[in-house]
């Protein structure tokens, strides 16, 4: 009798501890309501821009603005300076946030740059140079009419990067995204950016792993809604190479592609466009890509104009294959590099360790067992997850 009395005591104390929290949730919505609500009735910009400054999370001095990002133009020629005198950059140690911590990754980047990558795609255009930039930092904390926020189905906050965008910018956000009723994948919406520095968030859900003509079309919408609502400058991030596994070489093909195709047609309405990374890795395949996109002249990059067969690295009608249709023969190499690179960083564990793990699965039942261990402790994304899958029946029949 006593056992089932405690028991309902515990349960009527987590009740009540809940409802406490969800009563300060409450009284904190409504606190940056009326906050939001003061700020928005200044009678000026100037007044406006000062008062939300003061609330930014990343602090009154933590954000950045245009003037101090460089333009591509800039970027780019310290680029040819260091390729023309032969500088190898060093290794360095990348913090990967797609487990929802952080984690050191030795060693040279999973995503290989090839030659044909590289190839000029476009011709130089001083004009489009300066309305580019590469920055790597925090997203949250660039002061720019629009940032894009890569978001889940829901719109209601997730990990990674569209965690920390719904962290910065606080409750308001999810509050204002709940009546989307979610999002397509491939689509983009549009809301206040509250207390991040940028004015917007261009909420776009892309494709888990493959699918080329989606992330591409994250890429156009997000431009689009751009242009619809009068906001000149954007920063992006790399949409779907977190947790939802999109190869990073192809999906920076994708990304700059698009914006380069968009800046042909609408450079005009627009005064920046920032390419924000966050990893190392992140940061090395953009610089590398970046000038056959965007290059400063004839001479850089190196290799001479592209042909028009390899213009485009990616099939702009390619569409999601569904996880259980993969063949093995489909995994691609940055797949498994994704699986071993994550299981190694994480717990220390050698390439030749997984190759047993594969080996010694005996039969499927145990599969699923194992599998649900990997997701957990390893944080491998679906994509992964399936490949993995496939390769331990291979291995088990």
């Amino acid at each position: 009798m006593s056992y089932f009395f405690g028991a309902s005591s515990i349960t009527a104390h987590n009740d009540a501890y809940y409802a406490q929290l969800e009563a300060r949730r409450q009284l904190q919505l409504l606190d940056d309501r009326l906050e939001q609500q003061r700020i928005d009735a200044l009678p000026t910009a100037a007044q406006r821009l000062a008062a939300n400054r003061l609330r930014y999370r990343c602090g009154a001095d933590g954000y950045a603005t245009l003037p101090d990002i460089p333009r591509w133009s800039t970027h780019a020629k310290a680029l040819k300076v260091a390729d023309r005198i032969g500088v190898q950059f060093p290794p360095v140690n990348t913090h990967l946030y797609a487990t929802g911590g952080y984690f050191h990754r030795y060693g040279p980047p999973s995503a290989v740059v090839t030659a044909a990558d590289t190839l000029r795609r476009f011709p130089p255009n001083d004009t489009i140079n300066d309305k580019i930039s590469l920055h790597r930092g925090d997203i949250t904390s660039l002061e720019v009419d629009a940032i894009v926020n890569a978001a889940n189905a829901s719109l209601l906050g997730g990990g990674g990067i569209d965690g920390a965008i719904h962290a910065a910018a606080g409750p308001l956000l999810k509050e204002a995204c709940t009546p989307l009723n979610g999002c397509p994948t491939g689509q983009t919406k549009c809301t206040r950016g509250f207390k991040l520095p940028a004015r917007h968030v261009l909420h776009t859900v892309g494709p888990m792993g493959n699918g080329d003509a989606l992330l591409q079309s994250c890429y156009r919408t997000s431009l689009g809604l751009l242009r619809d609502h009068g906001l000149r400058s954007l920063a992006l991030c790399c949409v779907g190479t977190g947790i939802y596994g999109f190869p990073l070489r192809r999906a920076t093909h994708i990304a700059l592609h698009t914006v380069r195709s968009f800046m042909d047609a609408h450079g005009d309405d627009v005064d920046r466009i920032v390419f924000c990374v966050f990893r190392a890795e992140e940061l090395d395949v953009y610089e590398k890509l970046m000038p056959s996109y965007f290059p400063i002249d004839l001479e850089f990059p190196q290799g001479g104009m592209c042909p028009e067969d390899k213009v485009l690295m990616f099939n702009p009608n390619d569409m999601p294959v569904p996880k259980d249709t993969i063949s093995t023969s489909e995994a691609t190499d940055e797949d498994e590099a994704g699986i071993v690179n994550v299981c190694r960083s994480k717990h220390g564990i050698h390439t030749a360790s997984i190759d047993f793990v594969l080996f010694f699965i005996p039969a499927p039942p145990l599969i699923t067992v194992f599998l649900y261990d990997v997701d957990s402790q390893f944080g491998i994304n679906a994509h992964q997850r399936k490949v993995l899958e496939l390769n331990l029946s291979q291995n088990s029949s």
